[in-house]
């Protein structure tokens, strides 16, 4: 139980740091359906983020994803790490059932080219740390419909805040 204590008050200890620095960064805030997730960047510009540069991004989540289909991500590689909060996920790899997790306070997550999810549920004030590899060229889509820009126009047409 000591060690659960001492990694969530370091991954909150993190958390502090990373707010305090994402507030001097650009950021957008994402509506899919409503207020969805806000993103600061990190480690590179939001134009440098559309043309497939590697970055780093903290995530303050609002709402769970809208749709309920599971969907791929447009990176060769990425992780995230649950700094605050936490959430509820189904995930597969392309050809097998999905399964459930809970995602809790110092969580390291990876993705692949072929690993599908959905986020389901979001505790409240969840924050959390993504990194995202190169660009694998096929764009967004769910599960049972390919590579496909799904999220255009939507994802397209972020809100600055």
């Amino acid at each position: 139980m000591g060690w659960v204590v001492i990694a969530r008050a370091f991954w909150y200890a993190v958390w502090l740091v990373l707010r305090a620095y994402a507030f001097t960064r650009p950021s957008v805030t994402i509506f899919l359906g409503g207020r969805y997730l806000r993103r600061w960047f990190l480690t590179c510009t939001p134009e440098q983020d559309a043309s497939g540069t590697p970055g780093r991004y903290l995530h303050e989540w609002h709402s769970p994803d809208p749709d309920r289909r599971l969907h791929n991500h447009p990176w060769e590689w990425a992780y995230t790490r649950v700094l605050r909060g936490g959430y509820t996920e189904a995930r597969s790899d392309w050809d097998k059932p999905a399964r459930i997790r809970v995602r809790r306070v110092g969580d390291r997550v990876a993705f692949g080219p072929s690993t599908r999810h959905r986020v389901a549920a979001i505790a409240p004030n969840t924050w959390t740390l993504f990194h995202a590899g190169p660009k694998h060229g096929r764009g967004w889509g769910p599960k049972g419909e390919g590579y496909l820009e799904w999220h255009a126009p939507e994802w397209r047409s972020w809100g600055r805040k």
